[in-house]
């Protein structure tokens, strides 16, 4: 019993460097423009800017590729680290979800 509380006792620290995770998007658009690498669905210029955007965004999750994880995985480390920062304010609403049973 004393072992579990301690280990329920240990803080971890999980802030994250928003210069490391910028690199992940980084690398994510480069990989992506190179048009050669990591997705077998290559993406093209279309009619519109807004269309091209979308192809470029557009890769396969299977097989897994490079660039999916890095466009998936970027972001999702970008949110945690602001959420880490500031979500420890009470009145926050998603402190308020967290705290309730959904069912």
């Amino acid at each position: 019993m004393a072992a579990r509380g301690t280990y329920q006792r240990t803080a971890f620290d999980i802030s994250l460097d928003p210069g490391t995770l910028v690199i992940v998007l980084v690398a994510f658009a480069a990989l992506r423009a190179l048009n050669r690498y990591s997705d077998p669905a290559h993406w093209s210029i279309q009619k519109s800017g807004f269309f091209t955007v979308l192809s470029f965004l557009n890769c396969t999750k299977y097989p897994a590729s490079l660039d999916f994880l890095l466009m998936t995985l970027g972001p999702a480390m970008l949110a945690l680290a602001h959420l880490d920062r500031h979500a420890r304010r009470p009145d926050n609403p998603l402190v308020t979800l967290g705290r309730i049973p959904m069912f």
